[in-house]
């Protein structure tokens, strides 16, 4: 069992997994893992002291990460050895130079009486994993006596797992490999069971989210980074143990494969994998949105080998549309996987019966455990990352991500085609002090400032429609070391971006900003990185030449080429700079401890627009086009989608025709906000939150979220629509009628800031036709008389005392009613429709009631109907006669 076991790991380590003869050749990825190994031996020199070191540019004795390097490259050696098809497979002099530096690192730097220090993470999970994988590849080719050496170091540094969330994955996996290696079953069980409580949703702390979120370090969004992490370590986990008796089915177990789309799905878009979700990693040069997609498709098609049928088909269907998406990409599987993550990646998209999934899981997708947003299309991915109280705009630790400021701070992200518009050295070259969507005072700021800085608003969330067609997100900013603060709002709806900032205040700035001019407020339109030479902005017709900046006040802009196109709409013509700047940065610069200071530069096209100095409730507009070249966006400006309905401090209203859907979010609580499409009254709603409605031809779907997790209290929407009353539920408290509609109280608290929404049917509003008493086609028999009053319809009633008295009408429709004057000298009458008696009325009232129904018929058929109302002679005790009255008849037909 234990041979299988790692046998089975070692397969997977070097790409000789079932039906790897049947995917063609494997040469380029050899070669790959061939070039590795051999980089890795070439650059070996003697060691033979404690002193000396293998690699001259690794001083592993006073540098763990330069020891974790060290193990690295040492399995990168092993694992060309073993790799079949390489000029290296075998190779009996890569075989001793690889156990010899093997034997070296454990003599003098990872074994039984070394101390670690501080750095734990190398020491308990990094190098651990790396020894693993190194004993296990040359497992055949090492005595017992040096296999329990490498071993026995693994379990002086990690003898059990412990931790939280990714940490406890990475020790548990460790602990369970080592177990395989040692034959020590009781530490394979020990492993399995340790890792359930990173499985589950935690509300605090370290951990997925109910929404599929995942927090690290308390407080920062790492999907994409310590999430990624656990994704690939688990699906080690479940292959190394498939099929043997610790292979679990405890429902944490079974349910982790459902992450790969609840967790991983919105956080990939087109083999991207959000710079949004990745931390402090997007400051590492080899850690890119390519790179991450790459990995999270390997060790989503990894699991999807251990899944039960149905979730391996999910499973599957995700990672295949990943795959299609990103199959041409310059850092696609092909290009940058590993051996076995080819093969699969190959077998997957030869497979017929496997249907891709829909790109970004189809829509909008609110991520409130992170507060972040996505809204993906096939066309386009969008994101916006924002922060709150609960948690940080970026961090910065262990000297990574120094210029991260504002990433967290209302960062829109855009990614279309192929993606990559975050990678080719974004990070180490883009402004940081222009970070797309941000709002931020120019003020100059040092390396990490802020990086733990905890905002005072609550207020950060977004809302998903239930069917993902239209999100919305919203932030209270509160900027760090400033007097700055900003309400902004996002509306994803089909094909366009609505951004938006009320409220934009500051006050006693002073002295000069980044750029070396007065401090003042400006909002980041975007900043994006040409992908090639064509690629040009134009603002208001007007193309800005390289090296050159153009301030303009226009209606619409684009920065379009033959990579991508993307436009922008202005519904209030607006002043914005637009700029041609090629810049160059280095890795070192954002991160000390990897960063290299090779020079990397790239050349970035940016739109702008100054809010000027200390603004005091100042505003900008502006809508993202996808895909929209120039012409398109200038189209677009004279003939927009959407209607701003309401742009205030305190509340903004936004209406997308193509999709009748209404966004509106409130940051007052206090406030009733009636909202108004195309002059027509839709709703009033009051409470600090996010509200969307969105009309189809049968119904209203409701949707509310409470961004501030409880803090804003309940949201009461008044809708001025027709409708039935809906069922109570999933946060629905209360429904009534009003005089034009129904009114809705919410409950969106719960802690998790999630969508809730409510369906309700139309009622379809019949055609009414009123027919007065002194309307020709009423016959009446015997002697009527009239009287008049302002009061009644049409001012006047017919009345009558005569024996035998009745009325009579011929009509067509659903539906009739009889109104009356109730008064204390009426009658007890009878109503006849089609010869049938239907039933009688009291007209008798002891004080004069106007405009009154007093008898309306059930639903009658179709065709041709005739209503009779006939005098009784009959009277209640109150009455002091015994009158028939009619004031009108109505009638109702169904609606055309």
């Amino acid at each position: 069992m234990f041979d299988t076991m790692r046998q089975r790991h070692v397969a997977d380590l070097t790409g000789v997994i079932d039906g790897s003869e049947r995917v063609g050749d494997l040469g380029d990825v050899t070669a790959r893992v061939a070039d590795a190994g051999d980089t890795a031996w070439r650059s070996l020199q003697p060691a033979t002291t404690s002193s000396t070191e293998p690699w001259s540019d690794l001083q592993t004795r006073t540098s763990s990460r330069a020891l974790y390097y060290a193990y690295e490259r040492t399995v990168a050696m092993a694992t060309a050895l073993r790799t079949p098809g390489s000029a290296l497979t075998g190779d009996p002099d890569l075989l001793v130079a690889t156990i010899g530096v093997a034997e070296w690192l454990n003599t003098y730097r990872y074994n039984t009486t070394v101390a670690k220090d501080s750095d734990w993470w190398f020491w308990e999970i990094g190098i651990p994993m790396e020894v693993n994988d190194l004993t296990s590849l040359l497992y055949d080719d090492l005595s017992a006596a040096q296999r329990t050496r490498y071993l026995d170091a693994v379990a002086r540094f990690t003898p059990t797992p412990k931790r939280t969330s990714a940490n406890l994955v990475w020790g548990a996996y460790v602990v369970a490999l080592r177990g395989v290696l040692a034959e020590q079953p009781a530490k394979i069980a020990e492993a399995v069971a340790a890792v359930r409580p990173a499985l589950l949703d935690a509300t605090t702390g370290d951990g997925f989210r109910p929404d599929g979120s995942l927090v690290s370090h308390e407080r920062f969004a790492y999907t994409g980074g310590y999430g990624l992490s656990l994704l690939e370590i688990m699906s080690k986990l479940y292959h190394l143990v498939d099929g043997t008796q610790w292979e679990s089915t405890d429902a944490a177990f079974l349910g982790f494969y459902d992450r790969v789309e609840r967790s991983y799905g919105p956080a990939v878009w087109c083999g991207d994998l959000l710079a949004d979700v990745r931390g402090r990693e997007i400051a590492r040069a080899g850690s890119t949105d390519g790179s991450g997609g790459v990995r999270a498709l390997g060790a989503a098609l990894r699991l999807a080998d251990t899944a039960p049928a149905d979730a391996r088909r999910a499973v599957l269907s995700r990672a295949k549309q990943w795959a299609e998406c990103s199959a041409d990409s310059p850092a696609g599987v092909e290009a940058a996987g590993t051996r076995s993550d080819v093969v699969r990646a190959r077998l997957l998209l030869a497979d017929d019966t496997v249907a891709a999934a829909t790109a970004g899981t189809g829509g909008s997708v609110a991520l409130n455990g992170v507060d972040r947003f996505v809204s993906a299309t096939e066309a386009f991915g969008f994101s916006v990352s924002m922060s709150s109280s609960r948690i940080g705009g970026f961090e910065s630790i262990n000297g990574e991500n120094l210029n991260g400021w504002y990433t967290g701070s209302g960062m829109t992200s855009l990614r279309l085609g192929g993606g990559g518009q975050f990678d080719g050295g974004y990070w180490a070259t883009a402004n940081p002090y222009r970070v797309p969507g941000t709002t931020e005072d120019t003020m100059r700021r040092a390396s990490a400032e802020g990086s733990r800085y905890a905002s005072a608003e609550t207020f950060a969330g977004s809302l998903a429609t239930p069917d993902r067609a239209a999100g919305i997100a919203a932030m209270q900013y509160d900027a760090y070391r400033s007097n700055l603060s900003a309400d902004k709002t996002w509306f994803a709806f089909d094909d366009e971006i609505v951004c938006v900032g009320v409220g934009i205040r500051s006050s006693a700035m002073s002295g000069y900003g980044w750029d070396g001019l007065p401090t003042r407020v400006e909002t980041v339109i975007d900043n994006r990185r040409a992908l090639d030479a064509a690629t040009t902005v134009v603002v208001g017709g007007t193309a800005v030449a390289a090296g050159a900046s153009v301030t303009k006040t226009t209606a619409w802009a684009a920065i379009s080429g033959p990579g991508e196109s993307v436009g922008y709409y202005f519904p209030s013509a607006t002043s914005v700079t637009a700029q041609d700047e090629t810049r160059s940065g280095t890795w070192a610069a954002i991160n000390r401890e990897t960063g290299t200071a090779q020079t990397v530069s790239a050349r970035y096209l940016t739109l702008v627009t100054s809010h000027g100095r200390n603004p005091a409730g100042a505003a900008y507009q502006y809508v993202i086009l996808p895909g929209a070249t120039p012409a398109a966006a200038e189209a677009y400006s004279r003939d927009p989608g959407i209607s701003t309905l309401e742009r205030a401090a305190g509340h903004v209203a936004i209406y997308d025709r193509s999709s009748t859907t209404l966004g509106a979010v409130s940051f007052d609580g206090a406030t009733d906000h009636p909202i108004a499409v195309d002059g027509m009254p839709l709703a009033t709603w009051r409470g600090a939150g996010i509200l969307a409605i969105q009309e189809t031809a049968a119904s209203f779907v409701v949707s509310v979220a409470d961004p501030s997790r409880g803090a804003g209290g309940r949201i009461i929407v008044r809708l001025q629509r027709p409708v039935e009353l809906p069922p109570l539920g999933d946060g629905l408290v209360r429904a009534q009628p009003t005089a034009d509609g129904t009114e809705l109280e919410f409950d969106p608290s719960g802690g998790d800031g999630a969508t809730r929404s409510v369906t309700l049917t139309k009622i379809s509003t019949p055609v009414f036709e009123r027919i007065d008493d002194k309307d020709p086609r009423v016959v009446y028999a015997a002697e009527w008389k009239t009287t008049s009053s302002p009061e009644d319809h049409g001012g006047s009633i017919r009345y009558t005392s005569a024996g035998g008295a009745s009325l009579s009408l011929t009509f067509t429709g659903s539906r009739i009613s009889v109104e009356t004057r109730l008064t204390t000298t009426a009658g007890i009458n009878e109503v006849v429709i089609d010869g049938v008696v239907m039933g009688r009325f009291d007209g008798y009232a002891a004080t004069p009631t106007y405009r009154q129904t007093v008898y309306r018929s059930p639903l009658l058929g179709p065709g041709e109907h005739t209503i009779t109302v006939r005098r009784t002679g009959l009277n209640s005790a109150g009455s002091s006669g015994r009158n028939i009255i009619l004031d009108s008849l109505l009638i109702e037909r169904p609606p055309p």
